[in-house]
């Protein structure tokens, strides 16, 4: 989902990384209710809202017993030309 944001941040910051934590509440029906950046390395806002925006979609269905929150680690790190990550 937010791999698209982070292929238009390289375009113009090539050497953009980090790390993002994100929490999420997912209403019982699916309905994601919330989304707020809780660990954010790569520091872009406009990278930023528009993983957050990537994560706001709704899930066909919620989860049993309620609502839930969770936390969602993303890592993002440029490919070398060989098409592997850097360390």
């Amino acid at each position: 989902m937010a791999r698209s944001c982070y292929e238009r941040l390289l375009v113009g910051t090539p050497a953009a990384h980090g790390k993002m934590l994100v929490s999420m509440r997912i209403g019982a029906d699916g309905t994601v209710a919330r989304v707020t950046l809780t660990k954010n390395e790569v520091g872009e806002e406009k990278f930023s809202q528009c993983v957050k925006s990537k994560l706001m979609t709704n899930y066909p269905r919620g989860p049993e017993g309620g609502c839930a929150d969770v936390n969602v680690p993303l890592k993002f790190e440029p490919k070398k030309n060989d098409g592997s990550t850097t360390p």
